[in-house]
């Protein structure tokens, strides 16, 4: 419980929950937090520990932030392809309906134009 008189604010991370870190910033596109995730192990006062695996990390609540919600898979690019671990064979069909709408569409769109370049 936090006293109304001192400004402190309550906790927002617990024991277990998933965070990630801030990391130093090396050129202007590298991402202001590390997007690799990181459990809570140990909180003491201000000081938060988190793992993942053998790496360990302590530092200041500040630079952790909760993650809500849940990871996108993570892809790993074969020959080119991106596949992922949770494959969905459903929108392999949809995705190539898709791709044929957008030719016909396309070829619609080429022969409006020659069209107007008759006029």
């Amino acid at each position: 419980m936090v006293s109304s008189d001192s400004g402190a604010k309550e906790r927002r991370l617990k024991v277990g929950n998933q965070v990630v870190v801030m990391q130093k910033s090396k050129n202007k596109l590298t991402t202001v937090f590390n997007p690799t995730p990181l459990t809570v192990t140990n909180i003491k006062g201000s000081m938060i520990t988190a793992n993942k695996n053998e790496w360990s990390i302590t530092r200041d609540a500040s630079t952790f932030r909760k993650l809500f919600g849940r990871l996108p898979p993570r892809s790993s690019k074969k020959d080119g392809e991106e596949i992922y671990e949770a494959e969905n064979d459903t929108n392999e069909q949809s995705d190539q309906e898709e791709h044929e709408e957008d030719e016909e569409f396309n070829e619609g769109d080429i022969e409006q134009d020659k069209e107007r370049s008759k006029r």
